[in-house]
């Protein structure tokens, strides 16, 4: 097995590794669909992405708080997909 750099964990087999097979490997993921109307929300992002870089600890979890039907699934979705 070898691993094609550019794309996490995917093990391709060594007789596949052509140019064409790095172009087909696929993005395996379980995120919905990213909301192609998400805008905004820069600050949240970064606050997110910042909490996540500053923990020292080995199972890293973040919560985020506020009122039903503000965004937090589509804050954390957006998060995701970048």
């Amino acid at each position: 097995m070898k691993f094609i750099s550019g794309h996490p964990d995917f093990p391709v087999a060594d007789s596949a590794a052509s140019e064409d097979s790095v172009k087909t490997v696929p993005i395996v993921n379980n995120l919905i669909a990213r909301n192609k109307e998400f805008s905004g929300r820069v600050k949240e992002l970064d606050d997110i992405h910042e909490a996540f870089k500053n923990s020292g600890a080995v199972c890293v979890k973040q919560s985020i708080a506020g009122l039903g039907g503000v965004g937090k699934t589509q804050l954390a979705l957006e998060y995701a997909h970048r």
